[in-house]
């Protein structure tokens, strides 16, 4: 019993103390103080009554789950409470206007209740008038109690039943609500519960008593429905369990961490404009990507349509990734259609910067960092890029490319004295503390190329490392791919005059444990432009 109902209880068995004498005429101050108590319990069920039947719904849409349980919950409430006011409303004179009228609306109160939990639980027809012995007061309170736990437990059963309905009917019972099962078996739970009280409240009254063997039946039959229906209920539920919880998915984290790293991969179109050859590592891994996400959308789909914390993050996560991607291709799209432009631009460029250079005596235009080094440079990365967006033009590109660098070569020659004469050292601008570790291992790496090698300096031109990240799929298994680099320019020389510039780079793996490489870019056999040879006079 709640709390209020023992109030109401003791409210009750104080107000037998002044009402048990017969009343004559008007009621007395007491009795009008106990009538108070009375209308305050039946608007309280009233309450409980208008909160129901805004939970039940319409006839025509009635509620179904967890507002059809909560709606039997509320009238079962109710009723307790209009139960409470009759047994009060017997102990005043029942000709009393007052009195008449407060037992006129617990009647019609009762007669809404009814109607509202027959209609709920499907119409479940009342008990017939109880036969037996007839009990003592004591006994009838017992029956009166185990019978209101046996209304509020066929409620419960009528809403089970309505949410086994609701089960069968769908057309993936995997993408129910967990929660509404969960309430659907915690009724049950609760429901058996109430029968070990009505047992016990049973197992205290004669079984040849008024209403005893009736109230008996109504409880095995009520438990019956409930038992069917947690057959039907259990195993969805149980399903619907391991598809929420997170030990069902044993690679969820990783999956969400590959994602959210190619989500990463795609998030910078400007990548296109800035470095064109990373750009086409990542248009190389698209379609691999797109196929990840796929994949990732399938394998969580039933745990996102939970919407559980994890099923949100999931649909985050692949909503993020589809926003970036999509604007990645479409950027991919604009930059394929302008490239083959761009890239005759700049060989047309330094076609012109070469004439000038050969005409004007302008030998520092062919030199390392000059015009015309600098427009082949971006022309090389950009067709990289335009062969990763259309193979046939980007073989096209290259191969106007290769034209152009081979023609460039003759017209080297003929400043390639002047060109080494202009050349300077290369900057060197790193500064941190493990700059003789670098250049430690810069020289120890040529050294495997050249073992007799003199070096006689090494330039490191960035002033930090460079860290690049990114996913790559390779024989069907993602890898993280999370590196730094730097280039140390080891300065080699060549002969009594001359100096040669080796780039070495050096490399730290952070998936590795931050395993560090230094690998030469030369080949000891490979000619060298003129912009790679500095005047040994220079190198101080």
């Amino acid at each position: 019993m709640s709390g209020s109902s023992s109030a109401f209880r003791a409210v009750l068995i104080l107000g037998l103390l002044f009402v048990a004498m017969p009343a004559l005429g008007e009621l007395t101050p007491q009795q009008k103080q106990f009538l108070g108590q009375i209308d305050a319990r039946l608007k309280q069920a009233q309450a409980n009554l208008k909160s129901a039947e805004e939970s039940a719904g319409t006839a025509d849409k009635p509620a179904t789950g967890s507002r059809a349980n909560l709606a039997l919950s509320r009238s079962g409430s109710a009723l307790a409470q209009i139960k409470t006011v009759k047994d009060a409303l017997a102990k005043l004179p029942a000709d009393d206007p007052a009195v008449k009228a407060i037992a006129d609306q617990a009647a019609a109160t009762e007669k809404s209740l009814t109607a509202l939990e027959a209609r709920l639980t499907g119409g479940a027809a009342p008990m017939a008038a109880p036969v037996g012995a007839k009990l003592d007061y004591k006994q009838e309170k017992v029956l009166k109690d185990t019978q209101y736990y046996l209304a509020e437990v066929q409620g419960m059963a009528g809403g089970l039943e309505k949410l086994v309905a609701e089960v069968v009917a769908a057309k993936d019972a995997d993408r129910l609500d967990h929660r509404l099962l969960g309430s659907g078996m915690a009724t049950a739970e609760k429901a058996v519960g109430r029968k070990k009280i009505m047992d016990d409240y049973l197992a205290q009254l004669p079984k040849d008593g008024a209403g005893v063997a009736q109230t008996a039946d109504e409880v095995a039959k009520a438990m019956a429905r409930v038992d069917a229906a947690s057959k039907t209920l259990a195993p969805v539920h149980a399903r619907l369990m391991k598809i929420v919880d997170p030990a069902s998915y044993p690679t969820l984290t990783a999956d969400i961490a590959r994602m959210q790293g190619l989500a990463q991969m795609y998030a910078d179109p400007q990548v296109f404009e800035r470095f064109p050859e990373q750009a086409a590592e990542i248009v190389g891994q698209s379609g691999a990507a797109k196929e990840e996400h796929a994949r990732f959308v399938k394998a969580y789909d039933l745990l996102v349509a939970q919407g559980t914390e994890h099923g949100k993050r999931c649909q985050g996560v692949a909503a993020y990734f589809a926003e970036k991607y999509n604007a990645f291709t479409t950027a991919a799209a604009a930059k394929k259609a302008a490239l083959p432009a761009e890239i005759k631009a700049n060989i047309d460029e330094a076609n012109k910067l070469a004439e000038t250079a050969i005409a004007e005596k302008k030998p520092a235009f062919f030199a390392d960092g000059g015009g015309v080094p600098q427009r082949l440079g971006w022309a090389k990365s950009k067709v990289v890029l335009l062969s990763s967006l259309d193979a046939d033009a980007g073989k096209a590109a290259d191969k106007s490319l290769a034209d152009t660098q081979a023609a460039m070569k003759q017209k080297l020659a003929s400043l390639r004295e002047d060109i080494i004469t202009q050349n300077p050292l290369p900057p060197d601008r790193y500064t941190a503390a493990d700059r003789q570790a670098i250049v430690d291992r810069a020289v120890a790496a040529w050294k495997q190329t050249q073992p007799d090698a003199v070096v006689m300096m090494v330039r490191i031109p960035s002033d930090a490392w460079s860290r690049d990240a990114m996913w790559r799929l390779e024989n069907r298994t993602w890898y993280l791919i999370d590196r730094s680099r730097l280039q140390a320019q080891v300065i080699v020389k060549h002969d009594d005059k001359l100096a040669v510039i080796r780039p070495v780079n050096l490399w730290i793996d952070h998936v590795a444990g931050d395993k560090q490489t230094a690998f030469p870019m030369d080949d000891l056999k490979a000619e060298l432009e003129p912009s790679r040879y500095i005047q040994v006079e220079k190198v101080k």
